[in-house]
């Protein structure tokens, strides 16, 4: 589920900066302020629904209609409402509220989709949406929870993924219900211990899926369930908490997250998923998380928070204070700059969260950019709170930071002469120091940046070890670009920058798949990566970079396999293709706030400037 983006100076990469340096640790605390929040809430839960969609939309072709008071068939109804981007509103088995009738009717609303079966949503419903609004009605129902869901995944269409949660509970589908929205796949229902026949038969008649997100612990869905779907990778914990956080972090470059939603996700009758359910598809809406919470907060929780938002970030609370208490709230705004006490259960320590960049730098930390001291300089941020990295350009326009701006300004860039075919400024630079040459050097400083401290599990060599072992003419063997196959790219298809970029783009993928085909057993590890700074030393829990909007990608996470985190940081590297619409210089600078979170929750942020 890896986001595609821009930012061609990884996370990883700038941790290799900090990783050999010396640093005093003197033991200065986060600032003190916390993020905003909102709430969405009305006098029920079918009144908080309205709300959602109010704030969520202005109009809508589509409604997704689901019973307000059992959890069974409406699970799975979030990544059908976002493929018609329409809200998810509630309904009483027989009696539908005037203020859903009137939220239909301000949206304007041509199509109504009831998800569940006659049981569920009585007929009697049809006929007043049909008479009140004059709503066509699409109905996907089944004889049980699980045929409903296999139902909904056909309406969706083809896919190459599935998410596969427990139909006995709530929790777990819907802590995925963003993710599986955002990227069009559908939510699978599946007893513990039994994969029931209709989800079976679904799965075995679309053997285009190669990809199974199995959420929830083995007690929510066993390993003999996974072992059945093809591709199983399991994003679970020790409860529904654990789960979230699980979830969250191991699919987070799906999520921005200058906002998460939260809702309420245990209480004392056991259904209360009717906020959740309605804020996911608002949440999968805006690409954000949904967070599951409870009194007393989980650790978990907390921790999750702490992890993945800033001061910046706004939390969005959806349902009353009921649910959810303006104390708890507190609590989870706290929890972000880890201000405030918390309690619960579960989960790893809550301590002392630094921020390891506050500290002053050593002259070693400047030695460690070696030959890579052309491309970059690097200082103690404002008030010692920050890594500043300075890149250093050869002229005041040169924006040129990626392989795709090499490619996307080559013609004007390095001296493409019509009548020869040929790249002037190849090996010997022009007047303002610019050549092909130098150009793929930036990107080759980049690779053995991140390269530096890149030691996952059995990846003997690093990074680049990799991407000289792929056998693509792009590289070396020794990893780097090989900047006279970029030259010949560009002179073979010099009015065509996406297409040479494309070319590049597909050989490395199609290699680098081949070599984890070829390396199961590594593919499949679980990666550590310790970052030592003087006398600190702590496993890195997670590699994100927050752009402008304050949105935040994970590039490593020790959640996922080696293969899932190479795949990131390759990507990060070498995004996918712009379309031809796109001009050579857009999104394609380094710049941006970069953050390393460790597994004690300290962490360091670089400034790339």
């Amino acid at each position: 589920m890896q986001k595609r983006n821009k930012k061609i100076l990884s996370v990883c990469s700038l941790a290799s900066l900090v990783i050999s340096s010396s640093v005093v640790s003197t033991g200065v605390k986060a600032a003190s302020s916390q993020p905003s929040s909102t709430r969405i809430s009305g006098a029920d839960r079918y009144e908080t629904a309205v709300q959602v969609s109010k704030t969520g939309w202005t109009s809508s072709d589509y409604v997704v209609i689901a019973n307000g008071q059992g959890y069974a068939d409406a699970l799975c109804a979030d990544p059908l409402a976002k493929a018609k981007n329409a809200p998810v509103l509630l309904t009483q088995s027989d009696s539908l509220s005037s203020s859903t009738i009137a939220e239909i009717k301000r949206l304007n609303a041509k199509h109504v989709i009831i998800v569940g079966g006659t049981g569920v949503v009585k007929s009697n419903i049809e006929d007043t949406i049909k008479s009140q609004t004059g709503a066509d009605i699409t109905r996907y129902g089944g004889t049980d929870r699980y045929e409903t869901s296999t139902k909904i995944a056909a309406a969706i269409g083809t896919t190459s993924k599935v998410v596969l949660a427990s139909g006995q509970g709530f929790a777990d589908a819907l802590s995925a219900a963003p993710a599986a929205s955002i990227e069009g796949v559908p939510i699978i229902l599946t007893q513990a211990n039994s994969l029931p026949q209709t989800s079976a038969n679904y799965i075995k008649a679309n053997s285009g899926i190669t990809k199974t997100y199995v959420i929830g612990g083995t007690a929510s869905v066993s390993d003999s369930v996974l072992s059945q779907v093809p591709g199983g990778q399991r994003f679970g914990g020790s409860d529904r908490f654990a789960t979230n956080k699980a979830v969250i972090e191991g699919l987070s470059s799906d999520f921005n997250f200058n906002n998460v939603y939260v809702a309420l996700g245990v209480g004392p009758n056991g259904n209360e998923f009717a906020d959740a359910l309605t804020g996911a598809a608002l949440a999968g809406k805006n690409k954000n998380a949904l967070v599951i919470t409870s009194n007393p907060l989980s650790s978990y929780t907390t921790q999750l928070l702490s992890d993945k938002l800033t001061t910046s970030s706004t939390i969005t609370v959806l349902g009353g204070t009921a649910n959810i208490s303006d104390s708890i709230l507190s609590q989870l705004k706290s929890a972000v700059t880890n201000t405030g006490s918390t309690s619960g259960g579960g989960g790893s320590s809550t301590g002392e969260t630094k921020n390891i960049t506050s500290q002053a730098l050593s002259s070693n930390f400047y030695t460690t950019l070696g030959k890579n001291k052309q491309y970059y300089t690097v200082a103690s941020g404002a008030n010692n709170d920050s890594i500043d990295v300075t890149l250093k350009n050869t002229s005041a326009n040169d924006k040129v930071d990626t392989l795709e701006g090499i490619f996307a300004n080559a013609k004007t860039r390095y001296g493409y002469v019509d009548t020869t075919g040929k790249l002037t400024y190849v090996d010997t630079p022009n007047a303002e120091g610019i050549s092909l040459k130098n150009d793929v050097g930036r990107v080759n400083a980049r690779i053995d940046m991140l390269d530096n401290n890149f030691k996952m599990n059995g990846v003997t060599g690093g990074l680049k070890a990799i991407l000289g072992s792929l056998g693509s003419k792009y590289f070396t063997p020794e990893g780097y670009l090989d900047y006279t196959a970029i030259e010949k790219e560009i002179e073979a298809n010099p009015n065509d920058a996406i297409g040479s970029y494309s070319a590049f783009y597909n050989d490395l993928n199609g290699q680098k798949d081949s070599y984890f085909n070829n390396n199961k057993t590594l593919a499949t590890s679980t990666p550590t990566l310790t970052c030592t700074i003087g006398d600190y030393s702590e496993n890195v829990s997670g590699l994100s970079f927050t752009n402008a909007s304050n949105s935040t990608t994970t590039l490593y996470s020790k959640n996922n396999t080696v293969e899932v985190n190479v795949n990131a940081l390759v990507e990060n590297l070498f995004p996918a293709p712009t379309t031809a619409a796109d001009t050579p210089t857009d999104s394609i600078s380094a710049v941006g706030t970069y953050k390393v979170t460790f597994d004690n929750r300290d962490y360091i942020v670089v400034n790339v400037k």
